[in-house]
């Protein structure tokens, strides 16, 4: 963990600037935790954030499964479901947002980027 209680970044194959802004993305006030996916895979590439981290939950490692796995299982139901209006359309962005939590997902040709942030007012 860094001064601010954040999880260290764990780092597969990510590219030194790519985690360089992945970083500093997670350091804003109000995100808790980014994660890069490979695509359409989503293994785990880069991960960093408070929410990520051991102690933060439970289990910060099982908390980051659960993101993975949720966000896997929602790409494939709505591209699916994007599909059936117009097969040559594709996903760009995906927002889901609830009381506690603002899940941001951008998925692309070879990585998805998820943030997840607390809510805004």
């Amino acid at each position: 963990m860094d001064a601010r209680g954040a999880s260290v970044p764990a780092v597969g194959d990510a590219p030194d600037e790519a985690v360089r802004i992945l970083t500093h993305l997670t350091q804003h006030r109000q995100v808790r935790g980014c994660v890069t996916l490979s695509a359409p895979d989503c293994r785990v590439l880069w991960s960093g954030g408070a929410a990520f981290a051991p102690g933060a939950s439970p289990d910060g490692d099982a908390t980051l499964a659960r993101v993975v796995q949720f966000v896997r299982e929602l790409l494939d139901v709505t591209q699916r479901h994007i599909s059936l209006f117009d097969h040559d359309d594709e996903l760009g962005l995906l927002r889901i947002r609830t009381s506690h939590y603002e899940l941001l997902v951008t998925p692309s040709e070879k990585y998805v980027l998820v943030v997840v942030q607390e809510p805004g007012p």
